[in-house]
């Protein structure tokens, strides 16, 4: 009897969610109100809130769940163990599938996010969300790239912080081209990819920002690694 009450939860959220990605889509962030998707879902207010606090929060879950199969983080440690595995091509894979992820309604969803943003729809609330969910998939990467200099892939010296950043940027601008140019920008994204991951070499810190000590710690770390 729990598993099934379970079961219908699950369901219910889901359908929660499907109404709610379509609402988005057709009316935007703001003209959606969740009084809209309870009756748009066949529902009362109160279940809605038995599975979202508020809009912010179901925007955001939806969003996340639209995204997961472009998880930075499995790109990074699903095969980490495998023979071969480079980080470089981690973060080239990960580039090339969020590309070949982009569809009519993601295009819409990245619309919104821009606009949230920068401060023209949504709340501070989940602006905040969307730049903490940024952060964190950029120290992801950062530790990716801890990894690629500890692994003698990348410089010794490599800043991992600005290189790291420079990787988002792009991504950032890559995402904005998308939304407005679609297939055309899209053809490009081997090229692209390409570009990110040679240019990660040139982000190295040099004389006074990178002591001598640091660099004996880590060469030894590599030496380590390589045994």
């Amino acid at each position: 009897m729990v598993r099934k009450t379970r079961e219908e939860a699950l369901k219910t959220k889901k359908h929660i969610m499907t109404v709610a990605k379509k609402l988005f889509c057709e009316k935007g962030l703001d003209r959606t109100k969740l009084c809209d998707i309870a009756q748009k879902a066949g529902l009362t207010r109160g279940a809605i809130y038995w599975h979202f606090n508020n809009i912010d929060e179901l925007f955001i879950e939806l969003w996340m769940e639209m995204t997961s199969s472009e998880n930075l983080l499995r790109f990074c440690s699903d095969n980490t163990s495998a023979a071969g595995y480079s980080v470089k091509n981690s973060i080239k894979n990960w580039i090339v599938n969020m590309a070949s992820c982009i569809d009519e309604e993601k295009r819409t969803f990245l619309k919104i996010l821009i606009s949230v943003v920068f401060g023209e729809q949504g709340t501070s609330r989940i602006r905040e969300l969307v730049l903490n969910n940024y952060e964190e998939n950029r120290k992801i990467l950062e530790n990716e790239l801890t990894k690629g200099v500890l692994w003698m892939e990348l410089p010794h010296n490599l800043d991992t912080d600005a290189a790291s950043h420079y990787v988002f940027s792009e991504i950032a601008g890559f995402m904005i081209n998308s939304v407005f140019w679609g297939g055309a920008f899209l053809r490009y994204v081997e090229v692209y990819s390409n570009l990110v991951v040679e240019n990660l070499t040139k982000f190295v810190r040099y004389d006074n920002e990178l002591s001598n000590e640091n660099i004996g710690g880590i060469i030894l770390q590599q030496n380590v690694f390589k045994l």
